[in-house]
């Protein structure tokens, strides 16, 4: 939870949640540093790493696709 008062709760998804969200969902020509950050929250750094949270995460019944790898790689390789 992020903020609570009187008649309003807002709430905010776990670092690795995001994280997962942003690469799953990722255009390469803008969400670099919506990647870099949430990553650096949940302290990773290598690309395997990130990828396989994505996956957990996400699951692998929806397969990333092809340049979504190559902006990981390209990030964090």
């Amino acid at each position: 939870m992020v903020l609570e008062v009187p008649g309003l709760t807002v709430s905010a998804p776990a670092p690795e949640k995001l994280l997962a969200l942003k690469v799953a969902s990722a255009r390469v020509d803008r969400d670099a540093d919506d990647i870099v950050t949430p990553a650096g929250l949940c302290g990773l750094s290598s690309p395997e790493e990130i990828l396989d949270l994505t996956e957990r995460v996400i699951g692998s019944a929806r397969p990333l696709a092809p340049k979504v790898h190559y902006l990981i790689e390209d990030l964090f390789g």
